[in-house]
């Protein structure tokens, strides 16, 4: 047998990265992911995407890297850009991922401190919306005061014969 130099120099293939898909049943063909789909364990709703994203991620040895608890975070919140939210069957489907999978230290790490700040990106938009809706309140008891005021003046001209 002939040893090549070529094959000794060569760096050791790494292992494809793991990728959540969502192929129809019966034809096999990929669909978009749908992240409002749940499933019901014991009576209680989870999110079916980060539950398949998790599952995903435990092939092979078993544990959650970060690279897949990157993927996780991914399934848990698809945009940064506030169009997605974090809601209770999502807080719900982390806990029971964090409690029943096996994540590396460093992946818990990072997964906490991912949902950590998007937790607090939504909480900061979710007080911006509120005092802009406050702002917006005041605006309009301050312009219908204002139409009040004048109305009482008019009906008092009318009343007392004072135009």
């Amino acid at each position: 047998q002939a040893f090549s130099s070529e094959a000794a120099c060569a760096a050791p293939k790494m292992a494809p990265m793991k990728k959540l898909h969502s192929r129809n049943p019966t034809s096999g063909q990929y669909r978009k992911l749908d992240y409002s789909r749940v499933k019901t364990i014991k009576g209680t709703k989870y999110d079916r995407t980060i539950l398949k994203a998790a599952d995903v991620a435990v092939k092979g040895d078993g544990r959650i890297s970060v690279e897949d608890s990157k993927m996780i975070c991914q399934a848990c919140r698809p945009t940064e850009d506030g169009r997605s939210t974090y809601s209770d069957i999502e807080k719900a489907t982390m806990a029971y991922v964090r409690k029943n999978y096996k994540f590396t230290p460093a992946a818990d790490k990072f997964v906490r401190e991912f949902i950590a700040k998007m937790a607090a990106k939504q909480a900061s938009r979710t007080k911006a919306k509120k005092d802009a809706k406050v702002a917006e309140d005041k605006m309009t008891l301050a312009k219908v005061g204002g139409l009040l005021t004048s109305y009482l003046k008019m009906f008092r001209g009318k009343i007392f014969g004072r135009a």
